[in-house]
């Protein structure tokens, strides 16, 4: 166990860097877990804890380093040190990511290789997308230096990570649909000059539709108040749009050059007895798709059959918790983590960061007995562990007795309450991560009853209260992130709606199509809540995760939305709705297949970097890519158009029935 004296000794080593004139609660004396500082803590005396405020002008690095040089005068043999808290988990973050993203670019892109050449059963497909996926990772790259030096503004690094998921999907999926579309019209029996001219005026205006509104629906969070979220929206935008360019320049030219090699040594042979023919519906009335689309009465049910677990999965997300696991969500082997889980032992997990607890008023030096009542007050709330203030004054005269420069330790009641009875304050600390989502809640609970404790402990009608500290600040972060994300889904819905809106040149389509993908990101993120609220036991989400999560799987959504309902109108021409949708299926679900599983795969891939917000993106995104292509967009979305009928493409109308 550590003695008070040694801990006193410790605490008088100067430390370069550090602030000598903050105004701590303690005088610079660390906390023990000993009654009264944070409440019962067994075992009594074993872990203490300093805090350390350094001049403001201090970089995060050096903060760091001096906070390693004060752990490191604890002599040897005495115990477990460390430092940990936001300043050096923000550093931790930044090298844990600079670290994964080699590998996730390696990994990531060796997937796509190996599915793609299975897939296509090809030595050269595979090259062509690795060629355009090379060429558009090095522009964009370029892209956004340029755009950081032009804007001043630089790219967050907790977006870096996503940037290469996005961009790596979305690439592999604009190449599928050339390479397929170009695939199935040597299949009909074109010519590959012809097969290569059909595939590009076919494709090109798909992926030009699909890469502008995923573009928009990534920009729309510019609208967000939150600069840190605002900033994710430029990039991702950017992205996308180097991404789409590159695609819809270098992959028709390639496919054109290498006509039926692409596809080498596999041999693409005709299918149809006349060039260009596309299949007949009569051809697929056996398909899974022909049997679910009999009539409207199977496809009601399949619709339903699909809406009731849908919906059932997005109601948990009434019960996700927004917080920020500043430390808590680093890996365990981290020094920062191990640091807090070291003092979680010997106190509780708010410990690394006690709100403050601020009272302002008149002549409050009156008033002590009111503020030290007030202060048991809060401590016997509901999740709070312990508090520091007025009423561990006499407390803190025990430990200004052990200094030898007892006289230069200001009076410990002036400590809590201000020379002029203005404002008094205390500690607060939780017992949850102060950063995480249970400590929001908890905070936010405590804030909605402080009046009414303010007035029962018989303080003055005119005192105010304010709370302030980490805890605090992820408070005020999540309260803005709810009305983000009401702006930012608004505006992306309705850029998504006019965007499908010219391109199918229909009304009730879009609002499908978007309806579709908005109930599949609900379902994600409800899955997501429970997995790791639930199963796991975590204490939240990460603010960021839900909202950049929504813009990305509506945007995707909207898509494959493009490919898949695209190819169905442009048969409804000379067949009725029901042989559209069966024969549009029939040349897009393989490929809307694979590109779904590419690009879920691409982000269930963030898994690898060792940060939890980033294990929490992968499942969210990874769950809501895989649902919109295995089930809205094979299930949902054609069983809504046939119980609809003819009017879902008004004002359009098929050319036949």
């Amino acid at each position: 166990g550590f003695s008070r004296q040694d801990q006193v000794n410790i605490v008088d080593r100067a430390v370069e860097g550090v602030d000598e004139r903050w105004p701590d609660l303690l005088g610079g004396i660390p906390l023990i877990n000993q009654p009264p500082y944070a409440g019962s803590l067994p075992p009594a005396g074993t872990t203490a804890v300093t805090y350390l405020v350094f001049d403001p002008d201090a970089s995060a690095t050096a903060r760091t380093r001096q906070a390693a040089a004060f752990a490191d005068a604890v002599p040897d043999g005495e115990g477990e040190t460390g430092t940990t808290g936001a300043v050096p988990a923000r550093l931790s973050t930044a090298r844990l990511l600079r670290d994964s993203l080699p590998r996730l670019e390696l990994v990531t892109g060796a997937v796509i290789m190996v599915v793609v050449t299975l897939f296509y059963r090809s030595m050269l497909a595979p090259l062509v997308v690795l060629l355009t996926l090379a060429i558009s990772y090095l522009m964009s790259q370029a892209a956004l230096g340029s755009f950081a030096r032009a804007f001043d503004q630089d790219v967050p690094r907790e977006v870096e990570p996503l940037l290469v998921a996005l961009l790596l999907g979305v690439v592999t999926d604009y190449c599928l649909f050339f390479l397929s579309s170009m695939r199935r019209s040597l299949q009909a029996g074109a010519a590959p000059r012809d097969a290569a001219v059909r595939a590009i005026a076919t494709t090109t205006p798909i992926v030009l539709v699909a890469g502008l509104t995923v573009a928009a629906g990534c920009a729309s969070l510019a609208v967000a108040t939150t600069d840190f979220l605002a900033a994710f929206g430029p990039a991702l935008a950017l992205t996308v749009v180097v991404a789409a360019a590159v695609s819809l320049t270098l992959v028709p030219a390639l496919i054109s050059i290498l006509g039926r090699a692409a596809y080498l040594p596999s041999r693409v042979h005709p299918t149809t007895s006349r060039a260009g023919d596309a299949p007949s519906a009569s051809a697929l009335r056996r398909t899974p798709m022909a049997r679910l689309l009999t009539n409207r009465l199977t496809a009601s049910m399949a619709m339903i059959a699909v809406l009731v677990p849908l919906v059932y999965a997005s109601a948990h997300v009434r019960e996700l918790r927004a917080g920020y696991g500043a430390v808590s969500g680093l890996p365990d082997s981290d020094p920062v983590r191990e640091g807090q889980r070291i003092v979680e032992e010997g106190f509780a997990a708010g410990i690394i960061s006690p709100t403050v607890l601020l009272v302002e008023g008149e002549r409050l030096t009156e008033y002590v007995p009111e503020l030290v009542a007030l202060q048991q007050t809060v401590g016997t709330q509901p999740g709070v562990a312990g508090t520091f203030g007025v009423g561990t004054a006499d407390a803190v005269r025990e430990l200004v007795d052990a200094r030898t420069d007892a006289e230069a330790i200001r009076d410990p009641l002036g400590l809590a309450v201000a020379p002029e009875g203005g404002s008094a304050r205390m500690l607060v600390v939780l017992e949850d991560d102060p950063y995480g989502g249970l400590g929001v809640q908890r905070l936010r609970d405590l804030r909605d009853v402080l009046p009414d404790l303010v007035r029962d402990v018989g303080l003055p009608d005119d005192t105010r209260v304010t709370l302030a500290g980490d805890t605090a600040v992820v408070t005020q972060l999540v309260a803005r992130l709810r009305g983000d994300l009401l702006r930012v889904t608004v505006t992306v819905v309705l850029l998504n709606l006019l965007l499908l809106a010219v391109f199918l040149r229909s009304v009730l389509a879009p609002l499908l199509v978007v309806g579709a993908s908005l109930l599949a990101v609900l379902a994600s993120l409800g899955i997501t809540t429970w997995v790791f609220q639930d199963m796991l036991g975590g204490d939240g989400i990460t603010f960021y995760v839900p909202l950049a999560s929504l813009v990305l799987l509506l945007s995707l959504g909207a898509d494959y939305g493009i490919f898949a309902i695209g190819h169905a109108w442009g048969h409804t021409r000379t067949n009725t709705m029901r042989d559209a949708l069966v024969i549009g299926s029939s040349e897009t679900s393989s490929v809307i297949a694979i590109a779904g599983l590419l690009l879920g795969a691409s982000f269930a891939l963030l898994a690898v970097v060792p940060i939890d917000a980033f294990l929490q993106f992968a499942v969210a995104m990874s769950v809501g890519i895989l649902i919109d292509t295995f089930i809205i967009r094979p299930v949902l979305l054609p069983s809504a158009v046939l119980t609809i009928g003819p009017v879902a493409m008004w004002p359009r109308r098929p050319g036949v029935g």
